[in-house]
């Protein structure tokens, strides 16, 4: 947990805290090392990855836009924040 936390730049309370939302989810899976019961190893399971591969489709897609449609996107997303 905490390389997963430090990766994403969050303290370990916080990673734990995500964890155990993503458990609860399905997305992870939580394996404790028989060697050192403090280690507690992630796992994506076979939600976690088709979410994983599902938010690298996205993105991909983002980078096909022009830099005008992002710029008027980037504008408009605080007013819809704001809208809901």
């Amino acid at each position: 947990m905490t390389d997963v936390s430090r990766f994403c730049r969050n303290s370990t309370a916080a990673g734990t805290g995500t964890a155990d939302r993503l458990e609860k989810l399905g997305y992870i899976e939580r394996k404790y090392s028989s060697e050192d019961r403090r280690k507690v190893l992630v796992q994506l399971t076979k939600k976690g990855e088709t979410l994983l591969k599902n938010c690298h489709a996205t993105v991909s897609k983002l980078y096909e836009l022009d830099d005008e449609f992002l710029e008027s996107l980037h504008r408009l997303i605080p007013d819809l924040a704001l809208a809901s």
